[in-house]
């Protein structure tokens, strides 16, 4: 019974470990196919540059200069080159935590792409279809939208609130237009919606 107990406490003890890491845990320890532009050399010294308040930057798989500019417990933020930039962010999903990439994009328009992993497997998880043109028209004209010009496409930063669990997607699309050829159907566009990733599905937050 005694050895059962010790076992038990030990397991126990490996698990609260496991998910009390910190994003940064989970940004040094990642494998390079969730994180391929930075090899894990360069994430540790990212991190430790950090940690002391240095400026230095670290070199990316593509020879190009990247830098943490923000970090947290949840998320971290960081300038990837001058025309990209990228968020790590450690996700919780129920009772385990998901490891979220977002990479962005940011000439001629903000535009971002979003990834997701296992933290036990590295296991890539299937991300559901991203927000379109219809899932940003506002539902109080939703009724007038066939009597408008739509965009096409839409432009959307991508970025992980902790505090509220959500995934904020920024709708950039105005910017791609000039004011001779902006539809009028981005008037009924919203700014920004929030969606809360359940491990299989979105769900708005409104």
């Amino acid at each position: 019974m005694k050895a059962a107990i010790a076992a038990l406490t030990i397991i126990t003890a490996a698990t609260v470990g496991v998910h009390a890491r910190t994003v940064a845990d989970l940004f040094k320890s990642a494998p390079e196919k969730a994180i391929p532009m930075l090899k894990p050399s360069a994430r540790f010294d990212m991190v430790e540059y950090y940690k002391a308040g240095m400026n230095n930057p670290t070199k990316n798989a593509f020879d190009g200069n990247s830098r943490i500019v923000k970090a947290d417990d949840s998320v971290i933020d960081i300038e990837l080159s001058s025309k990209s930039s990228l968020q790590i962010a450690a996700v919780p999903i129920k009772a385990d935590t998901i490891l979220a990439v977002v990479e962005t994009v940011l000439t001629p328009i903000p535009d971002s792409g979003l990834r997701f992993y296992r933290t036990d497997t590295w296991e890539e998880i299937v991300v559901p279809q991203l927000p379109g043109v219809a899932q940003f028209i506002d539902p109080d004209s939703a009724k007038v939208a066939n009597k408008k010009n739509m965009p096409e496409m839409v432009f959307v930063s991508i970025s992980y609130v902790p505090e509220e669990n959500v995934f904020r997607f920024a709708n950039n699309t105005e910017a791609f237009y000039t004011d001779a050829d902006k539809p009028d159907g981005l008037d009924i566009m919203r700014k920004s919606i929030d969606l809360r990733f359940d491990g299989k599905k979105w769900k708005e937050k409104r």
